[in-house]
């Protein structure tokens, strides 16, 4: 009976020290972050036995950046706003450049655009118009539209240029000189040295200097970004130096063209001997340190040639005439 006891209480001496080894176990490992309750690695929601709760395909480090943006009540951050800068160049040519163009800055004006410069060339037979014309670039697409039905368009380039990067790296650099600002401003303040108070100063106007580049920079890019440009140029569509001119052939010029042909070769030659007397006359003016020298030496050897010849002449006459 005794031994009964005793091997029943051995037994469970040894269960009792097995499970307390396994306890002690399961202690000591570290537990993963799958393992974690909820609240300790902070994903999803919480289940009724404590755990996170998140989907297969879903990562923990997603999940917890979920639930924390989620629990705060902060929303997502804002997309940058891009900064573009967008113009276009367009040559067209039209049978009556000046209504065209009116038109065209009649339709921008419509559009909240206006007229940022305009130029205008003319003679007897032809005219042309050179204009730059500003533009919301949301409207730009639907004003280029506009330009290609009221004429004949032979050129037109859109270009793009992001500065986005340029322009939020000198925000971040302006509000860190300013901030750099109001510090050496508050260490003038508790400053009584000269020598101190002087270099301090030099260091401020240096800062003020490159605050006030860069919002003139930050302006600039603002008004590139909200207006487009269009550089607009119209010529008349029969104009012979904005269209090729067909071959002409002798036996189908008119008397009209005969006279323009007559009248182009004359004022060219006249312009050719114009051009060939005014180049000579200025090589005799720069040339002139040379050649009057020069001059003078050769007038001067002639003329002295000339009184000993006839000297010598007066002196034979003299000899041969016998009342000498």
């Amino acid at each position: 009976m005794m031994k009964k006891l005793f091997a029943i209480a051995l037994i469970v001496i040894l269960t009792a020290l097995t499970c307390a080894c396994g306890a002690m176990t399961n202690e000591m490992e570290p537990r993963s972050a799958y393992d974690a309750p909820a609240e300790d690695v902070g994903y999803g929601y919480v289940d009724e036995e404590g755990y996170a709760d998140y989907d297969d395909d879903e990562s923990p480090t997603a999940a917890k950046a979920t639930s924390s943006s989620t629990l705060n009540g902060s929303a997502a951050p804002p997309e940058i706003q891009k900064k573009i800068i967008k113009n276009a160049e367009v040559r067209m040519q039209s049978m009556d450049v000046k209504k065209t163009y009116a038109e065209i800055l009649d339709f921008a004006q419509k559009n909240s655009g206006y007229q940022f410069s305009q130029s205008t060339r003319s003679n007897e037979e032809y005219t042309s118009i050179e204009a730059q014309i500003k533009i919301a670039p949301d409207k730009l697409d639907a004003f280029l539209e506009f330009i290609g039905e009221c004429g004949d368009v032979t050129n037109c380039d859109v270009s793009a240029s992001d500065i986005t990067a340029e322009y939020f790296d000198t925000e971040i650099r302006l509000k860190a000189k300013r901030e750099s600002l109001e510090v050496h401003y508050e260490i003038l303040r508790n400053t009584t040295k000269t020598k101190e108070i002087l270099d301090i100063q030099a260091t401020i106007d240096a800062i003020i200097a490159d605050i006030e580049s860069m919002e003139g920079r930050l302006r600039y890019w603002n008004s590139q970004v909200d207006e487009s440009t269009v550089t607009l140029s119209i010529s008349q569509k029969d104009d012979p130096d904005a269209v090729e001119i067909p071959e002409i052939k002798w036996n189908a010029l008119k008397f009209s063209d005969m006279g323009k042909i007559t009248r182009n070769g004359l004022v060219a030659v006249v312009n050719t001997i114009y051009s060939v007397l005014q180049w000579l006359l200025m090589v005799l003016v720069i040339l002139s340190p040379i050649w009057v020298p020069v001059g003078a030496l050769i007038f001067w050897l002639v003329w002295r040639s000339r009184n000993k010849r006839k000297k010598l002449n007066a002196a034979v006459n003299q000899g041969q005439n016998p009342m000498g």
